[in-house]
């Protein structure tokens, strides 16, 4: 295996998996050193204060963190409690050990909850902007930031399932898997002046616009956010956020399911002047308010629209309008495209659809390819 000329080694490692490939490395140092830039250019982090300085202290070495392009971290909340309230607490996993192991036991389990817990008060975690700061003053090649809640991580990241499980049996109780992303926004927002280099965040927990604590403007130029919050009369806070990345090109933005119908106005005035894309998903809208997105961001030559609902107006009217604008859009439709009207069909975006869609969006002879029938059955000829 000594032999084995790098390039070789590489191609091999970049087919495995991440288990496979840590057990690959085992082999020899030689594998060892070749496929470390591999497997460190993703890598996670749970985010609990014991974690954080293990991480800071393994990538003080420049060598390691230098291979490092991306950053995923894990957000989660472990409940603080008495001692009584631990033993009945939902999430305590306190009923499922044995009853003659837990009398010898217990005294010691609890201990080490509360250690655990007076170290998440006393030590800062990535909610504090100085310890997101030194976290990615570790990493100088980071460009990609993704903050995602505990309950994502499930059969994603082996390393932190992992790490939770022996919380969870050091402990007796799991995490809460606290999915709101907003004081973990809040404290990169107040370093990221001094991050240029990270271009593109991904937030895939739940997001609060109104909870978000907004500071410094960001470089960041791809933003997406997969579960946000219907803000109601507040809706201008989501527009406060967006405001906070000026040179965004691209943008995706998908509505919280239990919320959709409650569109928060705000996202009627999504207006960028360096957008390139933008992809909207969940959203209850007008036909005239998302042909107005379109129109006021001129530079934007990519739109996706997935699982949208028409609160007035007609997709034919609606694509009909685009078709007859000089504009060139790339449209990417997926999910069903509804609408409220009984003259508005549900179009369930699969292959064929997109098919005859592209055909009447480029070609102006073309007819409107679907049909209006008793029960709104959506059909084409």
């Amino acid at each position: 295996m000594n032999k084995l000329p790098q390039e070789l080694v590489l191609h091999i490692s970049s087919h495995l998996s991440i288990p496979d490939l840590c057990r690959f490395r085992l082999v020899n140092r030689s594998l060892a050193d070749t496929t470390y830039p591999g497997i460190s250019k993703h890598v996670s982090l749970l985010n609990i204060s014991s974690s954080a300085e293990d991480f800071i202290l393994h990538f003080t070495d420049r060598r390691k963190s230098s291979c490092t392009k991306s950053l995923t971290v894990y957000h989660g909340e472990w409940p603080v409690c008495s001692r009584k309230e631990w033993q009945v607490h939902p999430l305590s996993l306190y009923e499922i050990h044995p009853r003659a192991f837990l009398d010898a036991a217990i005294d010691d389990v609890y201990e080490r909850y509360l250690h655990f817990t007076s170290l998440q008060w006393d030590r800062p975690n990535l909610k504090d902007p100085s310890a997101f700061y030194e976290l990615l003053s570790t990493l100088p090649q980071v460009k990609s930031l993704t903050l995602s809640p505990l309950r994502l991580s499930s059969r994603r990241c082996w390393s932190i399932n992992k790490r939770i499980g022996r919380l969870r049996s050091n402990m007796w109780i799991s995490p809460s898997f606290n999915d709101s992303m907003a004081p973990l926004i809040g404290a990169f927002l107040s370093v990221s002046e001094r991050f240029p280099r990270i271009k593109e965040l991904i937030v895939k927990g739940r997001l609060n616009p109104q909870d978000v604590s907004l500071t410094a403007d960001t470089c960041v130029i791809r933003l997406e956010i997969v579960s946000l919050v219907s803000v109601g009369a507040r809706s201008e806070a989501f527009l406060a956020l967006i405001h906070r990345f000026p040179k965004l090109e691209h943008l995706s933005v998908r509505l919280e399911t239990a919320n959709s119908i409650h569109v928060p106005t705000s996202v009627h005035g999504i207006q960028i002047q360096s957008l390139r894309s933008l992809f909207l998903g969940n959203l209850w809208i007008s036909e005239t308010w998302l042909t107005r997105i379109i129109d006021q961001n001129s530079c934007m030559g990519t739109v996706g629209l997935t699982d949208i609902t028409l609160t007035e107006g007609t997709w034919q009217s609606f694509f009909t309008r685009l078709r007859n604008n000089s504009r060139l859009l790339n449209f990417t439709c997926n999910g069903v495209l509804d609408g409220t009207s009984l003259d508005c069909p549900a179009l369930v975006m699969e292959d064929d659809k997109r098919y005859l869609l592209y055909r009447f969006l480029n070609y102006e002879q073309s007819r409107w390819p679907f049909k209006v029938f008793k029960f709104r059955e959506s059909i084409y000829v």
